[in-house]
C-alpha cells in the first residue's frame, strides 16, 4: 500500500489524497479531493485480473460528489480490457447512481473524511520526523501520542475526537488488518481527546475512555454529535446495558471547556417527571440501567438544544418495569470556561 498528501499552502487550502492497494488479483486506487477541511469529491477505481494467462482486466470506477457536508451524487463505469491492453476508461459512460441505491450514503461523508484527515495528520507527522515536506504542508504542532476515533470529525471536519497514552510518545496496542489500533479497556494511561486535526492541537480532554481507532468495538461505541457550528460536542460511551457515561462540551478558541454529565442530568429530567407516578416506584427506580440515544443538537433562535432518547431497564429481565422518554434540554455557554449549562425544556415520558 502506498498513501500520498498534498496539501496547499494558500489561505484557504486545498488538499489531495492518494492511496494505492494492491493484492494477487488486482489494485485499487482512492483520490480524495478537500477545500478547507471540507470533501468535495472522491475518485475510487479497482483493477481486477484472474490468475491465469492472457487474463483480461475488469476495471470499475466510481465517483462521488459531496455538497452540503453530505453525499450529493454518484457516478460509476465499468469496463473489461485485453491483456496487455492500455487501460483508458475515458470513452466509458458514467452511469447515474440512485443515493438510496448507495451502502452508507448517509454516514458516507462523515466517515471518509474522518479517515482522510486522520491519514493527513499522520502523513504530515511522518513529513516531519523524516524532514520531507514536499508533499505534505507541515503540522503547526506535532503531537504523535493520539489517535483520531473514526466517524467522531466536527461537520467542516476541523475537529474530532482522539484517543491517546499519557506518558507514551506513540500509542501503544494491537493493530488489526486494516491498520486500526486498539488497547486493553482498562488501560490505567488510556486518555480521550478533543485535537484540531489541521494543527495538531489539543484542545482539552473529556471525561469519557474510549480505547482504539473504531468507533465500535462489539458492545462497546463512542458516539460523537456536533452542533451544526462546531460549538459544542457531546461525547457518548455506550456499553452492552445502556449508556456508561455522557457529557457535553464546548469548543471555546483553542481549548476545551468542561463537560456537564449529560447523562446524569437526562436522569433527573425524567425522574422528575415520574415523581408521584405509580409508573415505577423508587425500588424499581434504583434497578434501572439508563441508556441515551440520538443525541442530537436542534438549532433554534438564539441557543441550541440538545434532543435524545432516554430508556431505563432493567438488564435480563423480560416482565420488570421500565422506562422510555424524550427529553430536550437547552444549552447555554458556562463562565470563564466552565462547563455547558443543561436546563430541561421538555421531557416527555411515554
Amino acid at each position: 500500500m502506498t498513501q500520498e498528501a498534498w496539501v496547499s499552502e494558500d489561505q484557504v487550502p486545498l488538499a489531495r489524497v492518494v492511496v494505492h492497494s494492491y493484492d494477487d488479483h488486482g489494485e485499487s486506487m482512492v483520490q480524495s479531493f478537500l477545500k478547507n477541511s471540507r470533501l468535495l469529491f472522491q475518485l475510487e477505481q479497482k483493477q481486477t485480473t484472474p490468475v491465469r494467462p492472457n487474463a483480461p482486466t475488469h476495471v470499475t470506477e466510481m465517483r462521488y460528489y459531496y455538497a452540503n457536508l453530505g453525499l450529493a451524487r454518484v457516478l460509476a463505469k465499468e469496463g473489461t480490457f485485453p491483456a496487455k491492453a492500455k487501460i483508458d476508461t475515458g470513452a466509458i459512460k458514467n452511469v447515474p447512481v440512485p443515493l438510496e441505491k448507495v451502502e452508507g450514503a448517509d454516514s458516507r461523508y462523515r466517515i471518509e473524511l474522518t479517515a482522510v484527515l486522520k491519514l493527513i495528520a499522520r502523513l504530515k507527522l511522518v513529513a516531519e520526523d523524516t524532514g520531507d515536506s514536499a508533499s505534505v504542508a507541515p503540522a503547526a504542532e506535532k503531537a504523535p501520542w493520539w489517535r483520531i476515533i473514526v466517524e467522531s470529525a466536527s461537520h467542516d471536519g476541523a475537529y474530532a475526537l482522539a484517543w491517546g497514552q499519557k506518558g507514551q510518545a506513540v500509542p501503544k496496542g494491537q493493530l488489526d488488518e486494516e491498520g486500526l489500533m486498539s488497547v486493553s479497556y482498562d488501560d490505567p494511561s488510556l486518555v480521550n481527546l478533543v485535537v484540531n486535526v489541521s494543527t495538531g492541537k489539543v484542545l482539552g480532554t473529556t471525561r469519557a475512555k474510549h480505547f482504539g481507532d473504531k468507533a465500535r468495538y462489539n458492545h462497546t461505541e463512542c458516539v460523537a454529535a456536533w452542533s451544526g457550528d462546531d460549538r459544542f460536542v457531546a461525547q457518548v460511551s455506550q456499553a452492552k446495558w445502556g449508556t456508561t457515561d455522557a457529557y457535553v462540551y464546548e469548543v471555546k478558541g483553542t481549548s476545551l471547556t468542561a463537560g456537564a454529565d449529560l447523562k446524569l442530568a437526562a436522569i433527573g429530567a425524567v425522574h422528575a417527571q415520574l415523581k408521584g407516578r405509580r409508573h415505577i416506584d423508587e425500588l424499581a427506580w434504583q434497578r434501572l440501567v439508563f441508556g441515551l440515544g440520538n443525541v442530537e443538537f436542534i438549532p433554534t433562535w438564539g441557543a441550541w438544544r440538545l434532543k435524545m432518547e432516554v430508556s431505563g431497564e432493567v438488564p435480563k429481565t423480560a416482565d420488570a418495569p421500565g422506562v422510555t422518554a424524550t427529553v430536550i434540554f437547552k444549552l447555554a455557554p458556562g463562565k470563564e470556561g466552565g462547563a455547558p449549562v443543561l436546563s430541561v425544556e421538555s421531557a416527555h415520558v411515554q
